[in-house]
This record gives structure tokens, C-alpha cells and sequence, in this order.
């Protein structure tokens, strides 16, 4: 609180609609509290809403959104939104299709249409330009349409589970996540809670259990077939259960400064940016000049007094954290 009032920030949890009442973000098998916020600098006026959002399944904390306000008529008049267009649909392109497309545009119907396209007077304005366009695409669809080529259906590709994912585990994750909705609702159930906690539990050991039985078996396939020819083939097998290994995140922040202060240094900034842009700037200074209750150096008082609240008989390692 002391570092919000010094730096000119407060908390938008409980202020803003859709969360007037202040409701819990994290809710374990230990209890319910508030220990995500959202905070800020800026004017109330410029938030549309705040809202804590229900718990996933592995987690005992819920995702908070705030949604901000846009003024439109701040953007420039001179530049125009991008203007959405419904693509056409696609074709299956087979061996054969290539002769059936030909034939299809050297017909008499298509020919005197790609002729009548072919003499029109298009000039190099937006609208002519996109009417082209329009009747080039009309014209490829027509003829895709006469050589009767397959049209690709667009589904979502759906993630495949990993070969140990069984319908045990899927049951257990069922049930998991029919408990994190239900604790969400009802976030000072201590029953639930619990019961959550220890299907958790449950889920992951389940899963680590899952794991290693197939690395074993697979294990044990490639023994077997180390005299045949299908050695290779379970080789590659175990392979692909090995996780991907993860890259490291960008360790030096002056990386990450020269890249955001290179990413619109050539944008010029109107009044308000430039406002914000010396509000900023304050802030800096003021943290910088040791107004921030964190940056003061530690006293010999405030030493002693942190001491006498330490427990007798406690180890080095539990003495570390002197200003909370």
C-alpha cells in the first residue's frame, strides 16, 4: 500500500464494475484470499470493467481481465480502418487436376468471360482495383467449380493426446475440472476445496504414473527388437515421448529496453502521448530520487526491530526477508 501511495498507483480490485464486491483470486485447500491484482496510474474513467475470471483445472488462482476504453476520435482522420474480407474456398489439388483446371479455362464459357475481364478499362484507383481483384478471384472459382475439383473442408485441428492419456486419465480430468467450477462458485466451501486439492493430487500422480509406465514398455519393446528390423522404428517411438527442450527466456533487460525503445522511435507522438511520455518521466525521477519506501537503505532501528520479531532457534536460511 505504501508503495501504490508512493508511486501514485491504487488497486482496481473491488472499484471498478464487474467486480464492485472485491471477489477472491486465488482459492486453495488453505482458504480464499485476494492475491492477483491489477493495478494502475491511470484515470478510473478510462476502464470499462474489471473481472475475475473462473479457475482452470491445475491452478488455484483465477485470471483477472481489465478492459479499457478507446477513444476512436483520438486516431488519426487520414488513416482508415482495415477493411475484412471473406476469403474463398479452397480445392484439393490432385495429379489429375491440373488438366481438368486447363480444360476448364480454354472452354467457350470461361474464355469470353477471361476476354471480357481482360478488356475492361481498370484504372489504378482503390475501387478498381478491388473490382479486379474480385473478378480474377470470381473467375478462378468458376473454374475450379467446372473441373469439379474438392473443395478442403476447414475444421480446427484438435491437439493430439499423448499414447499414455487414457480414458483414466481423462476421467480424473473430468472430474477436476467439474470441481474447480464448482469451487470458483462457491470459493468458502472448505469441503471443496479440499476435495480439489486432492483429486489435484490424484490427476498428477496419475499422470507422472501413466508416463513412466509407457517409457518402460516402449523400454522394453527395443530390448526385444534389437535382433529385428523394428529397432529403429521403436527408437524413434521413445523419441517422440521426450519432452522438446525449452529455450531460455531473454535473461538481460537492456535487450528488452533497446527493443521496445527501437520499435516506434520513428512514430511521432501527439499532445497526449506526449503527455504521458513526461508523466512517466516524473514517475522515474521520483522512483530514482529514493521515494520508493522499498529503495531506502535499512536502519539500524528498523534492523533490530525485525530481529526481535524473529523466532528463537531458527536457522540462518529462515532470517533473509528483513523489510516485508
Amino acid at each position: 500500500m505504501h508503495l501504490c501511495r508512493a508511486l501514485g498507483l491504487y488497486i482496481l480490485n473491488g472499484r471498478i464494475k464487474g467486480d464492485s464486491l472485491g471477489r477472491f483470486t486465488c482459492c486453495s485447500s488453505l482458504g480464499s484470499s485476494v492475491v492477483d491484482y491489477a493495478i494502475s496510474d491511470m484515470d478510473p474513467s478510462s476502464f470499462n470493467a474489471f473481472a475475475v475470471r473462473q479457475q482452470t483445472p491445475l491452478s488455484d488462482h483465477n485470471q483477472i481481465n481489465v478492459f479499457l476504453k478507446m477513444d476512436v476520435r483520438s486516431r488519426d482522420t487520414n488513416m482508415k480502418s482495415s477493411e475484412l474480407y471473406k476469403l474463398n474456398s479452397t480445392y484439393r489439388w490432385t495429379p489429375n487436376s491440373l488438366e481438368k483446371f486447363t480444360q476448364a479455362l480454354n472452354s467457350p464459357e470461361l474464355a469470353k468471360q477471361i476476354t471480357n475481364f481482360t478488356n475492361k478499362p481498370f484504372t489504378t484507383s482503390r475501387m478498381d482495383i478491388n473490382m479486379a481483384v474480385n473478378e480474377l478471384n470470381m473467375l478462378f472459382h468458376r473454374s475450379a467449380q467446372k473441373a469439379e475439383l474438392i473443395r478442403k473442408n476447414k475444421k480446427k485441428s484438435k491437439k493430439q493426446a499423448h499414447d499414455w492419456f487414457d480414458s483414466e486419465c481423462q476421467g480424473i480430468r473430468k472430474h477436476l475440472r467439474q470441481l474447480s467450477n464448482l469451487k470458483h462458485q462457491q470459493p468458502e466451501n472448505t469441503t471443496l476445496r479440499i476435495e480439489h486439492c486432492e483429486t489435484l493430487k490424484t490427476f498428477k500422480h496419475t499422470i507422472k504414473r501413466k508416463k513412466i509406465n509407457h517409457t518402460n514398455q516402449i523400454l522394453h519393446q527395443i530390448e526385444e527388437s534389437i535382433d529385428n528390423n523394428q529397432f529403429w522404428e521403436m527408437w524413434n517411438n521413445l523419441s517422440t515421448t521426450k519432452s522438446q527442450e525449452s529455450v531460455l527466456p531473454i535473461q538481460n533487460g537492456t535487450t528488452w529496453t533497446e527493443h521496445f525503445k527501437n520499435l516506434y522511435d520513428k512514430i511521432p507522438l501527439n499532445q497526449k502521448q506526449n503527455l504521458i511520455k513526461e508523466k512517466l518521466l516524473n514517475l522515474e525521477s521520483v522512483i530514482k530520487d529514493n521515494q520508493n519506501p522499498l529503495d531506502y537503505p535499512i536502519s539500524a532501528e528498523e534492523l533490530a526491530q525485525k530481529l526481535k520479531t524473529l523466532k528463537p532457534k531458527k536457522g540462518m536460511r529462515h532470517r533473509q526477508h528483513l523489510r516485508c
